[in-house]
């Protein structure tokens, strides 16, 4: 699987080396993953990380989705990052989940190349 991030292109073989790296933050505590396994670029995971939170975008032919999560927040939207040079997009709260969670819809998407079904994801 390709896993392209702030910086670079890698070539994932395996779950492990696919946890460490969507672990990296670069700057401002932050990176963009975006996962395929094919040279199209589709289907994609796209996954935008702050800190400890996450929002994910599927995209396949016709498909697109966006992450739902369960955060009790007053804030309406939250600051992730779309390069390593400070460019800021806002994204809505109610989209944002857990690391867990994250970590898990990768690994299904890795092994199966399909929207991963432990997210509750909002249709586009």
């Amino acid at each position: 699987m390709y896993l392209d991030d702030f910086l670079q292109e890698f070539i994932v073989k395996n779950e492990e080396e696919l946890i460490r790296l969507l672990k990296v933050r670069h700057n401002y505590s932050a990176n963009n993953f975006i996962l395929t396994h094919n040279e199209s670029g589709f289907p994609q995971l796209n996954i935008f990380a702050k800190d400890d939170k996450f929002v994910l975008y599927y995209m396949a032919d016709g498909e697109n989705y966006v992450s739902t999560g369960n955060n009790s927040t007053q804030e309406e939207t939250y600051l992730f990052y779309e390069n390593n040079n400070g460019s800021k997009i806002a994204l809505p709260c109610s989209c944002i989940v857990k690391e867990q969670a994250m970590e898990t819809a990768a690994l299904e998407f890795f092994k199966q190349k399909s929207l991963p079904k432990n997210i509750h994801w909002q249709k586009l």
